[in-house]
């Protein structure tokens, strides 16, 4: 009896078990999403998952500039591997944005990463890490690195977050069209949330985000 008692505790145990780690960013990073609902999506750069030459950023990790005259991040100049400890079910889609980028006086969102297509894949596990990839599905918007803006565009310096943002993608999703204009170019004054809202994506499953500011 003792040992089937174990057993059941076991198995209710894996039921419970999170799919991703649990998230730690302020909620006031995430504006108006729900943190609590959300788990910890695992970032790195500079190689291809998170345990070689590459860092795994931890939420808020501050990315200084190579030099005051730059504005691009160095560290994020190529596209990141992102994953979760856990295997995911179904189809997802990753945003990266500064939520809050003050240009000329104004602030906007800027959009700097839209890949939709990802899939779980628990083959390719390095250690704790499962990565998301879209294999063959184009980007809908290729990532940029992040920049900084020049200092007599916003001075004194600000800190920025730049933040990740991961979504269950519906198998029937369509772009609203007021967000087609994105795809000529234009990176300045997006709104996930509204573009969630609208497409019928809930809320983010996952998320991190790093910080940078000029020196």
């Amino acid at each position: 009896m003792k040992a089937i008692k174990t057993f059941y505790l076991f198995y209710l145990m894996l039921l419970l078990r999170p799919v991703v780690e649990a998230l730690q960013i302020p909620s006031g990073i995430l504006g108006n999403f729900n943190s609590s609902l959300m788990g910890n999506l695992l970032v790195s750069f500079g190689d291809q998952h998170a345990y070689g030459d590459g860092f795994l950023i931890h939420p808020g990790l501050p990315i200084t500039l190579s030099n005051e005259s730059s504005i691009t991040l160095s560290p994020t100049i190529n596209k990141p591997s992102i994953g979760c400890t856990e295997a995911l079910d179904g189809l997802f889609m990753v945003f990266m944005v500064d939520p809050a980028s003050h240009v000329s006086g104004q602030t906007y969102e800027v959009v700097y990463w839209w890949q939709v297509g990802l899939k779980s894949r628990p083959d390719d596990r390095v250690a704790g890490f499962i990565p998301l990839t879209s294999m063959y599905v184009p980007a809908y918007l290729d990532w940029v690195s992040p920049a900084l803006p020049l200092r007599k565009l916003e001075n004194p310096p600000v800190s920025h977050n730049f933040l990740f943002l991961l979504y269950h993608q519906p198998n029937s999703f369509m772009i609203p069209k007021k967000f087609k204009r994105f795809f000529g170019g234009i990176r300045v004054g997006f709104d996930v949330a509204a573009l969630s809202n609208e497409a019928g994506l809930g809320s983010p499953i996952a998320a991190n985000y790093f910080t940078a500011r000029r020196p």
